[in-house]
């Protein structure tokens, strides 16, 4: 009697993981279209490839900034430098 529950209970789990697994096949299916769309209308688009050119824009900057503020840092430090030595000397 008890080996009856048992396997009703195993019957009734595998018919429960069986509708699990399809209803989540299901919404998997239901949402490959949409992702699909998406990647379609992405690719369509001309957003991807103007965030990429704003992108290497910035990146161009940023590289430019740090250029400049280097070398403004060497040549204002050797001013600095000199003054310095200047006003120690008194002259």
């Amino acid at each position: 009697m008890n080996l009856r529950a048992s396997g009703r209970r195993v019957a009734t789990s595998v018919s429960q993981s069986s509708k699990r697994r399809s209803l989540t096949r299901s919404v998997g299916a239901r949402k490959r279209p949409q992702l699909i769309s998406k990647i379609r209308r992405l690719l369509s688009s001309d957003d991807g490839p103007t965030a990429a050119e704003y992108a290497l824009m910035l990146g161009f900057i940023v590289l430019t900034i740090v250029t400049v503020v280097s070398t403004l840092g060497t040549t204002v430090s050797g001013s600095f430098s000199t003054v310095s030595s200047l006003v120690q000397t008194g002259s």
